[in-house]
């Protein structure tokens, strides 16, 4: 069973270890800030209304930390936030990305978001396919790489 918790300091090791041991070509897609305790720290410990959100796969006798879900942006001054998801490599392909983002949308709703966007690789297919199958739409292209999608949020 998944389980999201707002993360918290004694969290951040096991992000930091999750992340370091991705495969390069797994992870060469996301990069929203440097894989180190100290800059997770001083990130977490500054959000205002940025979410940094660590997804555990809980079992009867383990919970292990498997990925992380941000909506960041709003201490910026954004109106909408803008939606990181990691999912480790090892748990990848097991609708555990989709569960997340219905997660993030259900996070949207109940803050009052009206829409959330993203920033995707356009050679990520496979989240690309993610992404347009539950209802998000291309906006702009930001560079030759790097596509911004969107999605409105609907109240259920």
């Amino acid at each position: 069973m998944l389980t999201f918790k707002f993360l918290k300091e004694d969290h951040i090791s096991q992000l930091v270890s999750c992340l370091s041991l991705q495969r390069s070509d797994y992870i060469r897609h996301y990069h929203p800030f440097k894989f180190n305790f100290d800059d997770i720290k001083n990130l977490v410990s500054s959000a205002a209304h940025d979410l940094y959100i660590a997804i555990f796969l809980d079992s009867d006798t383990s919970s292990i930390l498997i990925g992380l879900l941000t909506l960041r942006g709003l201490d910026e001054g954004y109106e909408s936030p803008m939606l990181g998801l990691f999912i480790s490599q090892e748990f990848s392909g097991r609708g555990y990305a989709r569960y997340s983002l219905h997660y993030a949308e259900q996070l949207c709703i109940n803050r009052g978001w009206k829409r959330l966007l993203l920033k995707v690789d356009a050679e990520n297919t496979r989240a690309m396919a993610i992404y347009t199958s539950i209802g998000y739409t291309a906006l702009c292209k930001l560079d030759d790489y790097t596509l911004l999608m969107a999605k409105d949020i609907k109240s259920l």
